[in-house]
């Protein structure tokens, strides 16, 4: 049954929150090296504390993946912090894109859509980007 287990577990997509951190060290035995391991923002939860599971998730030899619920972000400078934190402090190369499921917005934005069509992400792909004074991208 152990062995069912771990060939399951290495197949499977994996997403944890930040209090499951301390789980990682046991889930060795079950994940492969470098396997994705998925990790959520929730609404009370601040972008440092997901930073810091990231951080925790690589040291333990996975690939975080973080959860970027863009109904969360209050403003541009916001995500813009939260890009530059994953990539460079965590060392994130991926990120799960999502609305969230919240009823309404904290800042502008609503929908994926909107951070995909600001340029951002892909300026952190090329390595280069900016803010200007009235928070649009110059990119």
């Amino acid at each position: 049954m152990r062995a069912q287990l771990a060939r399951l577990a290495r197949t499977t997509s994996l997403d944890i929150n930040v209090h499951d951190t301390g789980l990682l060290g046991a889930s060795r035995a079950f994940l492969s090296p470098g396997q994705s391991v998925y990790v959520s923002h929730l609404p009370q939860q601040t972008w440092q504390s997901t930073v810091a599971a990231c951080q925790q998730v690589r040291a333990a030899g996975f690939n975080p993946v973080p959860h970027l619920p863009v109904r969360l972000l209050p403003d541009a400078r916001t995500l813009e912090a939260a890009l530059a934190d994953f990539t460079g402090t965590a060392g994130v190369s991926e990120l799960l894109l999502i609305s969230g499921d919240y009823p309404t917005a904290v800042g502008p934005f609503t929908e994926v859509a909107q951070v995909m069509c600001t340029g951002l992400l892909q300026a952190i792909a090329k390595g280069r980007f900016e803010l200007d004074d009235n928070d649009g991208f110059k990119v």
